[in-house]
């Protein structure tokens, strides 16, 4: 009687045991890879890459003549991670870069996104931009966003690559290079999309000493409105109205207003694709 209880009793504890043990490779398993994880991402690989520059594609790449081409991107000193995941059978392509274009938008800047056929060749994407064969699929079943981020803590730039793959997985590639915060005169000259996190970013003096040392130069500062059923002259006031509030809080915070050239566009431009507003701001700088 006194075997059969103790062997009972070692049995429950060693029960107890695999069962805590398992669930502590379950969390070991799930530890997030990168601080910038999005949930239902399944961890596969990490890679590091040390070398001069980190070419990040800001347009869609294409074949030209036989070779590759790609019209704009930015490089970047410093190290760069890459990270590769499985989209969770509970998640969805469509949910992962929907996290990763809330977080773009509400802690930087997108500064480019494309989906399906318009992104270019998904094979082309996978061999040759990020050399992960396990990447290629069907053309229209990719996504690819990229910008700058900060959420005061990490600040870089992070791309964005979701793919289903000829074996019918869900995956994401994510590049991060870390890099200063935002250089405000740098951003402006690409055209600024004024924005809650960039007004909360805003640094007036960089620029004031930049306009200040470079003769002829000026920000132009573009207002747009889009919504249906509205002429062209409603546009005008629309974004004449919606821009006003916002450069006064530029003001404020430094920048001069004669150095300012304010151009209300109306319907005259292409809505941002990460943009659900109907009215929208850009700053420019110009030499």
């Amino acid at each position: 009687m006194q075997n059969r209880l103790a062997r009972s009793s070692w049995m429950n504890v060693h029960v107890f045991l695999v069962s805590m043990l398992s669930i502590a490779l379950v969390q070991v398993a799930h530890a997030k890879q990168f601080s910038f994880e999005a949930p239902g991402l399944e961890f596969v690989s990490k890679s590091e890459q040390d070398v001069a520059l980190h070419p990040f594609p800001l347009s869609s790449i294409k074949r030209v003549s036989n070779s590759l081409r790609v019209d704009r991107q930015t490089s970047l000193e410093g190290s760069r991670t890459n990270y590769l995941y499985r989209v969770a059978s509970f998640s969805s392509r469509d949910k992962v870069l929907s996290y990763y274009r809330n977080l773009l938008s509400s802690k930087g800047k997108i500064e480019f996104e494309c989906a399906e056929r318009n992104c270019g060749s998904s094979n082309d994407w996978a061999n040759k931009v990020f050399s992960i064969r396990n990447l290629a699929g069907r053309d229209n079943n990719q996504s690819y966003l990229v910008g700058k981020v900060d959420d005061g803590v990490e600040q870089g730039w992070l791309s964005v690559y979701v793919v289903e793959n000829v074996r019918r997985e869900n995956m994401v590639y994510l590049s991060f290079s870390a890099a200063p915060p935002a250089d405000l005169v740098a951003d402006m000259k690409r055209g600024l999309l004024v924005s809650d996190s960039m007004l909360k970013h805003f640094n007036a003096d960089a620029l004031n000493d930049y306009l200040t040392k470079t003769e002829g130069a000026k920000v132009v500062a573009l207002a747009y409105s889009s919504v249906e059923g509205e002429t062209q002259v409603e546009a005008l006031g629309a974004a004449e109205a919606f821009a006003k509030p916002l450069l006064q809080d530029i003001y404020a915070q430094g920048l001069k207003a004669e150095n300012v050239e304010f151009r209300p566009m109306g319907r005259l431009g292409q809505k941002p694709l990460s943009l659900d507003a109907s009215q929208w701001l850009y700053l420019y700088l110009l030499d």
